[in-house]
């Protein structure tokens, strides 16, 4: 399955089913800019650690604060989370990626 099929099909239903409008919202912004626009036609087993700290890079490079990071690592941390349950991959890549922590304000 294409990770943007997955998106449509199971992470956006729940997100939307279990989450207040503002944080799914903001996962949307954070999952379709950083995730689907470069990797949405390959499939969703395919994306790697790699591919996650590549993710942290880009938003690093495009001025996102640690925060924000840390928004984008909890956005895809429940979105292969969701795919694991499914049974879609075998290993979720966030686990084998750079871990992102929240900063102190």
């Amino acid at each position: 399955m294409k990770t943007n099929e997955f998106y449509e099909s199971f992470y956006q239903p729940y997100q939307i089913s279990n989450m207040s409008r503002s944080t799914y919202k903001v996962r949307e912004l954070f999952i379709t800019n950083y995730l689907l626009k470069p990797y949405g036609e390959m499939a969703i087993n395919d994306i790697t650690a790699d591919t996650i700290n590549g993710i942290y890079e880009d938003a690093e490079r495009n001025g996102l604060k640690p925060n924000s990071i840390f928004g984008i690592y909890a956005a895809l941390s429940t979105f292969f989370h969701l795919a694991m349950q499914n049974n879609l991959i075998a290993i979720n890549p966030i686990i084998k990626a750079k871990r992102i922590y929240p900063q102190p304000e």
